[in-house]
């Protein structure tokens, strides 16, 4: 039912099915959220910076291809849920480009400091 609001329905499908969706995306989110927790509590500068990067690089991925699937498929008419959705991934990707432009405005402090 967690998929629901997204107009997918894999409640008839096989215990396979779910658990190959489980481990996919559970195991996607785990390590992300893992490398996202590293870099932002105990990691230098340029590993925040690793992990900003590729959180960019994973919601800009996300928005783009939702842009592409809209295109190519039409837009979800029925399942608003999904333009939430498309716009949180749009926020994080401002904000994360906000975050890596402070984090190298700092640095450029930084090194003509020194």
């Amino acid at each position: 039912d967690s998929l629901a609001p997204h107009g997918l329905d894999v409640s008839t499908q096989p215990a396979s099915a779910l658990a190959e969706l489980r481990a996919y995306y559970g195991g996607t989110e785990m390590v992300l959220s893992y490398l996202f927790g590293r870099s932002f509590f105990i990691g230098t500068t340029n590993e925040l910076r690793l992990g900003l990067t590729i959180s960019l690089i994973v919601l800009g991925c996300f928005t783009l291809l939702r842009v592409v699937s809209y295109y190519v498929d039409g837009p979800p008419h029925t399942h608003q849920h999904a333009y939430f959705i498309w716009s949180v991934e749009t926020i994080g990707v401002f904000i994360n480009l906000i975050l890596l432009n402070n984090i190298n405005k700092m640095n450029n402090v930084t090194n003509k400091n020194k």
